[in-house]
């Protein structure tokens, strides 16, 4: 994957964003190589996975970084407006692209597992030990589709209301006060 990014002339940043979950989460900001002027907010795309694996949370990550980009260039997505394939990307963002290494894969957090349902069990378990208890999963999957597809919500888990660009509930509020 990393290969095929790289040789589309693209740069690439992971971001170790994992919490007090202990599940290893990442955030991928991938944009094409060149000057930072010319970038627009468009050409800038982000990605974020989350796995019991390290390795499994960073490809989901990049995936998703491309398919955003993709969904960009194929105009797929009915709700961006003209003027963001206009706008200038912002500045703050490019810096991502400096930031230099600090972690490597194997210091994340990693979680052997037998079978999918020891995972969920894994993660039932880690969400009930810091008081995360109601989860609510709605099957979205149509009947004929032999694979379960499902939306999970947790509605405990971190993101206050507001128009804000870094959200802190308690848990993190808390954890950037040690």
């Amino acid at each position: 994957m990393l290969e095929k990014v790289f040789s589309a002339d693209f740069d690439l940043s992971l971001f170790d964003v994992t919490s007090d979950l202990a599940v290893a989460a990442v955030v991928a900001l991938l944009r094409p190589k060149g000057d930072d002027g010319s970038l627009r907010y468009v050409d800038l795309t982000m990605g974020a996975g989350a796995s019991l694996s390290p390795y499994v949370a960073a490809a989901r990550a990049i995936s998703e970084a491309v398919q955003s980009r993709m969904t960009f260039i194929a105009g797929a997505r009915d709700d961006l407006v003209p003027e963001l394939f206009s706008r200038r990307a912002d500045p703050a963002h490019l810096l991502s692209f400096r930031a230099r290494y600090t972690t490597h894969l194997d210091e994340l957090p990693s979680t052997p597992i037998g079978s999918a349902q020891d995972g969920l069990d894994h993660l039932v378990e880690a969400l009930s030990e810091r008081g995360i208890d109601r989860l609510y999963a709605i099957e979205l999957a149509p009947e004929w589709l032999p694979a379960s597809v499902a939306k999970v919500f947790a509605p405990q888990l971190e993101h206050p209301d507001g128009n804000r660009r870094t959200r802190f509930g308690s848990r993190a509020f808390s954890a950037s006060l040690l």
